[in-house]
């Protein structure tokens, strides 16, 4: 045995170790206090000059270890401490070592969080502090994954799972000008290379793709169901319209004409939809109103530079019925004022005046108007 085997722990402090209870290093006397130095149980607590010093405070209390909770390295005023994500008062032994010791450096750590809350609430997967940004309770993947992109066709914004991953990673190509188009803008027929909304007579704007060729009336997908009037120039249902598979097929490749129900009511023919004047009842009719004759005199007088009266059918019936009696002694209105509201007594239109009953009242009269001959033959006033 050397000289050196019976020196002392007080001679010489560097020749004799101790294990500190708190951070199991094995360390030379010197790093103990006086008191520490003396512990001979196994089993006692010894503290080191390092662990004097509280890691979440980061005060120290090298001369009063019972500041200290037993067994720990934080000190009883630090024994519990307040989650900065889920901002609950909690034990110290809730929140991990690394938290506690770089609680007091705002460089590394600015905010305290336990251990439930390195839980990612989007993915459910246990993350270190660093894939959190302060005191957010998602990491850093979800919220990029979440964070809304807006689109170029739509013009909104909309989450990021609405987008195709390809599209997502072209757009961000410095070298490609790609545009981000969500899904349903996709499915609408608009695409990465042409954003622009066409106009579809039927369903509204809709994207290229949707479009046989450019300048297109209706996309694909109203082609084969709708179909324009000739009449009224509506893009209408064809199973509505009564039109069948090869009324519509006819219609988009032949141009054939097709007239919807409503014009067809209205007396419109696919030969003839346009709406001629009557000159008695002022009113705009169709074709079948009207005699066949009288529209080609019309038609003739107008390219000569002359002037026709048209006149519907009902009318012209009307108007030989009143020329009718005005050919058989007819009793006309001798009223002095001639008032449509009510004749005078000396009135042959007055009803017990006058026996007969070949009678016109004045609106029967005045209807013959519409011809300047029936003014001056009549004296219509």
């Amino acid at each position: 045995m050397s000289e050196d085997d019976f020196i002392c722990a007080a001679c010489d402090p560097e020749k004799h170790t101790l294990t500190c209870s708190l951070c199991h290093v094995v360390k030379t006397l010197r790093h103990f206090r006086e008191d520490q130095r003396r512990k001979n149980d196994k089993t006692a607590r010894v503290r080191c000059n390092t662990c004097a010093r509280c890691i979440v405070c980061d005060r120290n209390y090298i001369n009063d270890f019972s500041r200290f909770a037993p067994g720990e390295r934080y000190c009883l005023q630090c024994k519990s401490c307040t989650c900065a994500v889920c901002e609950k008062s909690l034990p110290t032994n809730r929140f991990s070592h690394a938290q506690l010791h770089h609680k007091s450096d705002n460089t590394q750590n600015s905010h305290l969080r336990c251990k439930a809350c390195h839980t990612c609430a989007g993915c459910k997967e246990d993350k270190p502090a660093r894939e959190f940004n302060g005191n957010a309770n998602q990491c850093r993947a979800c919220v990029s994954a979440n964070m809304p992109i807006k689109c170029d066709a739509c013009n909104t914004e909309r989450p990021r799972q609405l987008f195709d991953i390809d599209n997502v990673k072209n757009a961000s190509r410095v070298a490609r000008a790609d545009s981000l188009v969500c899904l349903p803008c996709k499915a609408n027929g608009y695409s990465p290379k042409d954003t622009t909304s066409y106009a579809c007579a039927v369903c509204g704007p809709r994207g290229h793709l949707k479009f046989d060729k450019k300048g297109a009336p209706s996309c694909t997908d109203c082609v084969y169901t709708h179909a324009c009037c000739c009449g009224c120039s509506q893009w209408k249902r064809g199973s509505e319209e009564g039109w069948t598979k090869k009324d519509l097929e006819n219609h988009r490749q032949l141009q054939t004409r097709l007239l919807c129900r409503a014009c067809q009511n209205r007396g419109l023919t696919t030969r003839d939809t346009a709406l001629h004047k009557c000159e008695a009842c002022k009113k705009d009719l169709a074709r079948n109103a009207f005699d066949g004759q009288r529209l080609k005199d019309k038609s003739k007088k107008e390219k000569a530079g002359a002037v026709y009266t048209l006149v519907c059918e009902a009318c012209a019936t009307k108007e030989k019925t009143l020329i009718a009696k005005l050919t058989h002694s007819t009793r006309l209105c001798t009223c002095k004022h001639r008032q449509p509201l009510g004749h005078e007594q000396k009135c042959r239109l007055y009803p017990n005046g006058y026996a007969g009953d070949n009678k016109m009242s004045l609106a029967d009269l005045r209807f013959l108007k519409f011809r300047p001959s029936h003014v001056k033959k009549y004296n219509i006033p």
